[in-house]
């Protein structure tokens, strides 16, 4: 085996917008010989990206959770484990555009696990309130791909919440 079968990626959390690109590619550096190489990288997350329209004026906060999205990615080889990826974005006023519609907010994460499939979470919060008021959750066919956009778009409607799902 070489020393790539025992590099292993975590995942970085939701906060991190940083790119991570993998690739198993062997080569040689010689100070005598100037070489170049062409190598195709793999992008080694999908990226979710969610938007929401009509929120209550009273939500301050919003929660999103993916489940079931991998938790390390060997660089040779496939993602193990799985973990919940959750982040809790402000609502500020200011970022309500006079439709309603809120900004796009991004995650990336690890792909769903093999033979599984992700649960999206979403939870609207109050001021002073830790736990949600209002809570969610679509599990149908939910997949985190590697390299693709999942597009959830999200309208709340008379107490409930409508969910679209695009893959890009």
């Amino acid at each position: 085996a070489s020393n790539a079968d025992n590099l292993l990626l975590v995942y970085p959390g939701c906060t991190t917008t940083e790119d991570f690109f993998t690739a198993v590619f062997p080569f040689t550096v010689s100070q005598s010989e100037i070489r170049e190489y062409v190598v195709g990288l793999s992008r080694a997350h999908g990226v979710v990206r969610y938007t929401f329209n009509n929120l209550p004026e009273d939500a301050i906060a919003l929660g999103v959770t993916m489940e079931n999205v991998g938790l390390q990615k060997w660089v040779t080889g496939d993602y193990t484990d799985f973990i919940a990826a959750d982040r809790r974005y402000d609502l500020i006023p200011i970022t309500r555009q006079v439709s309603g519609e809120i900004d796009d907010y991004i995650m990336g994460t690890f792909p769903t696990v093999a033979n599984e499939r992700s649960t999206f979470r979403l939870g609207l919060y109050r001021q002073g309130q830790d736990e949600p008021y209002l809570s969610q959750v679509i599990s149908d066919t939910l997949t985190v791909v590697r390299n693709q956009l999942l597009d959830i778009a999200v309208t709340y409607d008379n107490g409930t919440f409508n969910f679209e799902v695009l893959m890009d």
